[in-house]
């Protein structure tokens, strides 16, 4: 999931944009910090509840919370910002490496959480055959986008309510 990105861009807020310019450049920016973790962790609620259909070790790690890491990212010179969601760990088992991919032959590794979601969300393989795809993070963002949206406004309209805009 490094350069594969989902964005939403919001629309029609005039109002919300206009108030948070209003406020000094600190003020406004940390209410879009909020707003945006806001959204990271209403998306993170959604691929807790979509990973339910995965089976075995990484089913279990993927519906917990703890699995999931959001770093944030403020955009310079804009009232912006971003949130990068990302599992992370690695599943108790450990595998023996057949020296076929990036692991030595006869190695023992630890899978990590991220690159099996990334094989969830993009299926194993090339070319034409791209295996069995499970899309825990893509569904559940598309399925839950309003209720991420809605989250974000309501924090930026209750933090504008406490200074008075």
């Amino acid at each position: 999931m490094s350069n594969d990105a989902v964005t939403c861009e919001v629309k029609g807020l005039d109002q919300l944009q206009a108030a948070l310019e209003d406020l000094g450049d600190k003020q406004a920016k940390a209410i879009v910090r909020d707003a945006t973790r806001a959204g990271g962790k209403a998306a993170v609620d959604a691929f807790v509840q979509s990973a339910g259909g995965v089976h075995g070790e990484p089913g279990e790690m993927l519906r917990n919370p703890m699995s999931w890491k959001m770093r944030y990212k403020s955009i310079r010179d804009a009232l912006a910002g971003s949130v990068k969601i990302s599992a992370t760990g690695t599943l108790p088992e450990t595998h023996k490496g057949t020296g076929r991919g990036i692991q030595p032959k006869d190695r023992l590794y630890h899978r990590s959480l991220a690159y099996l979601v990334k094989l969830l969300e993009l299926g194993s393989g090339g070319g034409a055959y791209r295996g069995q795809r499970y899309p825990v993070m893509t569904s559940a963002f598309d399925s839950n986008q309003q209720n991420i949206l809605d989250k974000m406004i309501a924090v930026i309209q209750a933090k504008l309510e406490r200074v008075g805009k």
